[in-house]
């Protein structure tokens, strides 16, 4: 019914690819109504749906639709934000889920990057069999550019390590100008300087 991860301690078992449609495969072509396609799984936790829509040489349609599940009785998740700038300061949700009958008592750990100020977050947190907890990190942005966030959660032989990607915007007001194809416009690229640095000292009185 589920396909269950490896939980042991390996850094080759990093979950970094997280898809929202696992994959579309339209020439698939079947032997006597049965095919077979091996395909490679994200690290998405979670229980995907399969649609499969079929049609003969002579007009005739099929359509089924099944599911399978995804799982790990112990992993790690969080989100990041969808926007963000130079010196956000933030709060992460990071949940901790233990699906084993037994307590845990994990680590957490979250690596260092030349991107982020990491504040005081809790790094053992216990749990019951079957519980879930939150805990809160806090950062600060300090670069902008696609910067990634590893958190590692351990507890005796288990452990998930999980890495998510956001995109950082300097902080500032992007201004954009239109120039037709008849040449250069400086009169507007230095309008649109003298807006930018207008914004910009409003949003910081």
């Amino acid at each position: 019914e589920f396909i269950e991860e490896d939980s042991k301690s390996e850094d080759t078992n990093i979950r970094n690819v997280f898809l929202e449609s696992l994959c579309f495969i339209p020439e698939l072509v079947s032997n006597n109504g049965k095919a077979e396609k091996e395909i490679k799984l994200s690290d998405n936790i979670t229980t995907w749906q399969i649609q499969v829509v079929g049609n003969t040489k002579n007009g005739e349609v099929g359509y089924a639709v099944d599911t399978f599940k995804v799982f790990k009785e112990f992993f790690v998740d969080f989100s990041m934000p969808t926007n963000s700038v130079v010196g956000d300061k933030v709060s992460l949700p990071i949940t901790i889920y233990n699906y084993t009958e037994n307590n845990l008592n994990v680590s957490l750990n979250i690596p260092e990057a030349g991107w982020l100020k990491i504040g005081e977050y809790s790094k053992t947190v216990n749990l019951a069999a079957k519980e879930t907890k939150m805990i809160y990190l806090p950062i600060e942005i300090l670069s902008a550019g696609e910067n990634t966030l590893r958190v590692e959660a351990r507890a005796n032989e288990l452990a998930d390590i999980i890495e998510r990607t956001m995109k950082t915007e300097e902080n500032g007001v992007k201004v954009m100008s239109l120039a037709d194809g008849a040449g250069s416009q400086p009169n507007s690229q230095i309008g649109a300087e003298i807006a930018c640095k207008e914004i910009c000292k409003l949003l910081s009185e």
